[in-house]
C-alpha cells in the first residue's frame, strides 16, 4: 500500500488552464472563476468538485464500476478482432498486440467494434526530437546564428507531426490505462449521468497526481483529504 504524501506541488498553470477543463468535461459541470482561489488541501479540491457535481443530482456513494464495464466493452471490441478472451486482461500492453505497421488501422477497428470515441495516437516523442534535431543541424550551416536554426527545427518538428502517417504512438500503456482514461475523460456519459462519489474521488485525484511537479512520480493513492497542495 502506498505511504500518503503530506504535501505535493503542482503546476499552477497546467491545474488552471488544463485539469479544471478536463474535470469540466468529464462531470459536466462548470467551475466558477474563484473556485480554487483558497483551496491549500485535496480535500478543499476535492469539496468544490463534489459541490459543483450535486448541482447536477445527487452521488452514489458507492462504486458503479464504470471502469470495469469500459475494460469489458474493450475486451469485446479486441475479441472481434482476433484476440484470444484469455490473453486480454487489464495489464495487456497495447504495443504487444498492435504492430507499428498496422497500428492506425487496428486503432480504428478497436474504436469502430467498441463504439467508443477513442484518444488520437500521436507522434512519438523519440520521432519528434530526432526531427527537430536533424533539420536544425541541416540548417544550421546555411544561416548564421544558432537561434534560426532552432526554430526552424522547432518548426518543422510541429509541422509534421500533424501528418497522419507519423501519428502511431499510444496515449496510454495497457488496455487498463486506455479503460481508466476514456472513464475518466467523460465520466459524466460513461455513468449514464448517475455518477458515484468514489468514482469522481479518483478522477479528480488521479488528475492531481499527474499534474504534480514533484521530482519523483506521484500516484493518485498516495494523496489523500489531508495532502497539502502548493502552486
Amino acid at each position: 500500500m502506498a505511504a500518503f504524501r503530506s504535501n505535493v506541488s503542482l503546476d499552477h498553470e497546467e491545474f488552471s488552464e488544463s485539469l479544471v477543463q478536463s474535470w469540466e468535461q468529464s462531470f459536466n459541470i462548470r467551475f466558477d472563476k474563484w473556485d480554487f482561489a483558497l483551496a491549500t488541501t485535496a480535500g478543499d479540491i476535492l469539496a468544490v468538485v463534489r459541490q459543483r457535481v450535486e448541482q447536477q443530482g445527487p452521488l452514489v456513494e458507492s462504486s458503479l464500476c464504470s471502469t470495469q464495464r469500459l475494460f469489458y466493452r474493450l475486451r469485446r471490441a479486441l475479441m472481434a478482432t482476433g484476440l484470444p478472451r484469455h490473453t486480454i486482461t487489464p495489464q495487456l500492453c497495447l504495443m504487444e498486440v498492435m504492430p507499428l505497421g498496422n497500428r492506425r488501422q487496428q486503432w480504428r477497428l478497436l474504436q469502430r467494434h467498441s463504439e467508443i470515441p477513442l484518444p488520437d495516437l500521436t507522434m512519438p516523442a523519440t520521432w519528434y526530437m530526432a526531427v527537430w534535431a536533424l533539420v536544425t543541424a541541416g540548417v544550421w550551416p546555411l544561416v548564421p546564428g544558432w537561434g534560426y536554426a532552432v526554430f526552424t527545427g522547432l518548426s518543422a518538428a510541429l509541422c509534421i507531426r500533424e501528418y497522419s502517417f507519423v501519428q502511431v504512438d499510444f496515449p496510454v500503456t495497457t488496455l487498463g490505462d486506455l479503460a481508466f482514461q476514456l472513464f475518466a475523460r467523460s465520466y459524466h456519459k460513461t455513468s449514464g449521468g448517475q455518477m458515484a462519489w468514489a468514482e469522481v474521488r479518483s478522477i479528480v485525484l488521479a488528475g492531481l497526481a499527474d499534474c504534480s511537479t514533484e521530482e519523483t512520480d506521484v500516484a493518485a493513492a498516495e494523496l489523500n483529504e489531508q495532502t497539502q497542495l502548493s502552486f
